[in-house]
């Protein structure tokens, strides 16, 4: 947790298909007076992102394609 700006970081990437929402605590303490806390659960929920390599499902594809120009052969 950084103390200027609020933001939670993590050690490792988190993977929304393996855990969906975690329960944080958050305890903050006053430097010169360590007794003087305050303890807080956030709660997360992540956010779903396509994180998956896409997968050729066909081995063959066609392509139909228009206005197609030909080619020039300059040599053989």
């Amino acid at each position: 947790l950084d103390a200027a700006t609020g933001e939670i970081r993590t050690k490792e990437k988190l993977d929304r298909e393996k855990l969906e929402t975690f329960e944080v605590t958050v305890t903050a303490f006053e430097t010169d007076n360590p007794e003087k806390s305050s303890e807080r659960v956030v709660h997360v929920r992540l956010l779903d992102v396509n994180d998956n390599v896409p997968k050729l499902i066909e081995t063959q594809a066609f392509i139909c394609m228009q206005d197609i120009k030909p080619v020039l052969i300059m040599a053989q």
